[in-house]
């Protein structure tokens, strides 16, 4: 607090603040096996309409059940549910998605994939299961590199921030990061790189993330108020130059 400029409008919460957190149950603190049998009928339920009319796609309609890639196109609905397929020890539907994904080139006909979903959801999502597998399905964590390895492109920007939409398939290279661009997209998939690099035992990823949390860290002044960042930022790190500054060749050898 002290450090963020607001000491004078914030207040610390009172030590007599009453608890969130229960500290006695009436059912003893036992599990709801009611409960825990009506969340897997609903998984169940659900993951045989996905798998029945979308497989491999991101999403499946429910009411159409026609399938629809309004993500990535990298099987957002397939690499989510692989949580709960281990929870539920559903070994034989493990499978299938283990078949599934070491068939599938994970091919996209989108121009441009999110770079914060890829980390956030995808790479993630492999991350999670390789290591709920206790490492027997190394296809996870190879396709959780191939992804970083995708992503990491959009963050080859002259201040290291990422093109939160990312023309993948361009062969242009060292674009801007976009004027218009959601903080938590720019700064959304740091546990991600952290995560990923300790796994793979490379520190590309680290060292992106942490370019991008000391530039963050630069600009915690530059707004209303210091460490509070708005919801949209210019991330290009251009400069706005006038006509005349044009004219007289300013503009060269700078980003602008």
């Amino acid at each position: 607090v002290e450090n963020a400029g607001i000491k004078k409008s914030f207040q610390y919460v009172n030590k007599n603040y009453p608890k969130i957190q229960a500290v006695k149950y009436s059912d003893q603190g036992l599990p709801n096996t009611e409960m825990l049998k009506r969340i897997e009928d609903v998984f169940k339920t659900s993951y045989n309409l996905y798998t029945n009319y979308a497989f491999g796609a991101d999403e499946v309609q429910p009411l159409t059940k026609k399938h629809k890639n309004n993500g990535n196109g990298f099987a957002n609905t397939l690499l989510g549910s692989l949580d709960m397929l281990y929870l539920l020890n559903m070994k034989e539907e493990l499978s299938e998605v283990v078949e599934k994904l070491t068939d599938n080139p994970f091919k996209s006909d989108k121009l441009l994939i999110h770079t914060n979903q890829l980390f956030a959801s995808t790479i993630s999502a492999l991350m999670s299961a390789f290591e709920l597998s206790e490492g027997t399905e190394p296809l996870f964590l190879e396709k959780a590199k191939l992804f970083a390895q995708m992503g990491i492109k959009s963050f080859d920007t002259p201040n290291n921030l990422p093109l939160t939409d990312f023309p993948w398939k361009s062969k242009l290279q060292n674009r801007f990061p976009l004027k218009h661009s959601n903080f938590w997209d720019i700064a959304g998939a740091g546990l991600e790189l952290t995560k990923i690099s300790m796994m793979l035992k490379d520190n590309i990823y680290y060292s992106t993330a942490h370019s991008v949390f000391s530039y963050i860290q630069s600009s915690n002044k530059k707004f209303h108020v210091d460490y509070l960042f708005p919801q949209q930022v210019d991330a290009s790190g251009c400069k706005t130059l006038g006509s005349n500054k044009l004219t007289d060749g300013s503009h060269l050898g700078l980003n602008v």
